[in-house]
């Protein structure tokens, strides 16, 4: 994949030498390498030499000249990891190599490090998917990233991690394009409001607002609404929060319902009409079976559903602590911790700790 017939003003001198030094070692051999080089710095043995069809010659040799030195340990459990033992080396390989050729590679190096990583990969599947203009998966660990800084409290550094996805998202095509757009609006908006940047709430609500493409969709306008409903919230603006959930309700079905009736509950009790919240809250709380029927599937809805049970707990035990049932208000509130605990809601969490 060496490009050639470069002239000599788009090659310098010095990286003429370097590649000349690779001409002792086999073609898989530098194939390898150059696979090597598009991983970065660190690399993978079943990455670069997937077939295993270098030989332990090659190896021995790589390793003798530097060129790439086993790891003392392995990022990536259970992979056995190689460095470059020069950073030029490593450069003048992936700027030699064909354009298009590099393109297929991070591709390929995303889904494999997709399948092998187990977790603790994303800002690397991040950057090779978006190298490889896999612009799906690019925007998908892009969030995955943004919520991660979010749950280590980096709340500044979580915006433009969402602001990238966003902006790989509106060059992806296909049929879930759409999808993957709406989310990176109502993750970003989310994400600011529970990051406790108002400001830059706002400016992705108006944003998903004024995007014509995304705003087709009703339960989109309605997710929009919750979130919009947590901005004021967030204000301590109580009656426009209810009155963005009042018109979410007439467009949400499914788990987008759950998390609106959920939120509602919540600032019911905030406002002071319990016996409201309460009510609210009863097809949550009041029967199992229930509860069993509309509990979603999937991981993900899972997880929202989680959050929005641990959320009507928190509004019930608001309300009863308000009119005198204390004890059983605690029993809400330790319920309604533990099952942000378990979603990673760290705002609700931090909320219900101050009431145990």
């Amino acid at each position: 994949a060496l490009a050639t017939g470069r002239s000599g003003e788009a090659m310098r001198s010095a990286d003429e030498a370097l590649l000349v030094t690779l001409s002792s070692l086999s073609d898989g051999a530098v194939a390898t390498l150059e696979r090597a080089a598009v991983c970065g710095v660190r690399s993978w043995k079943a990455m670069i030499d997937p077939a295993g069809s270098v030989g332990q010659n090659d190896w021995r040799r790589m390793r003798q000249m530097g060129l790439l030195i086993p790891s003392r340990s392995s990022k990536l459990k259970g992979q056995d990891e190689y460095e470059f033992g020069s950073t030029l080396m490593q450069e003048v390989l992936y700027r030699h190599t064909d354009p298009k050729w590099r393109k297929r590679q991070h591709a390929a190096i995303a889904k494999w490090l997709v399948a092998s990583a187990r977790g603790g990969a994303d800002g690397l599947i991040r950057h090779h998917a978006a190298e490889g203009e896999d612009w799906l998966m690019a925007s998908e660990y892009a969030l995955k990233c943004a919520r991660a800084s979010l749950r280590s409290c980096s709340a500044e550094d979580a915006d433009p991690l969402y602001l990238e996805g966003l902006s790989y998202a509106k060059r992806a095509t296909g049929p879930r394009a759409d999808a993957a757009l709406r989310e990176c609006y109502i993750a970003g908006a989310a994400g600011a409001s529970l990051g406790g940047d108002v400001a830059a709430a706002d400016r992705w609500l108006a944003d998903a607002a004024a995007d014509e493409r995304a705003m087709a969709e009703p339960r989109f306008r309605a997710r929009l609404a919750l979130v919009t409903a947590e901005v004021f919230e967030a204000r301590d603006d109580l009656e426009a929060a209810l009155k963005a959930l009042a018109g979410a309700s007439f467009l949400a079905d499914g788990i987008v319902l759950v998390e609106v009736e959920a939120r509602q509950a919540m600032l019911l009790a905030l406002h002071g009409q319990f016996n409201e919240a309460l009510e609210s809250a009863r097809l949550f709380l009041d029967d199992e079976s229930a509860q069993d029927k509309r509990r979603p599937l999937s991981e993900e809805d899972g997880r929202r559903w989680d959050r929005a049970l641990g959320t009507v707990h928190a509004a019930v035990g608001h309300a009863l602590s308000r009119t005198g049932r204390a004890s059983e208000a605690l029993t809400h509130y330790e319920q309604s911790h533990a099952l942000w605990a378990k979603t990673g809601y760290l705002v609700g969490q931090s909320m219900a700790t101050l009431n145990l």
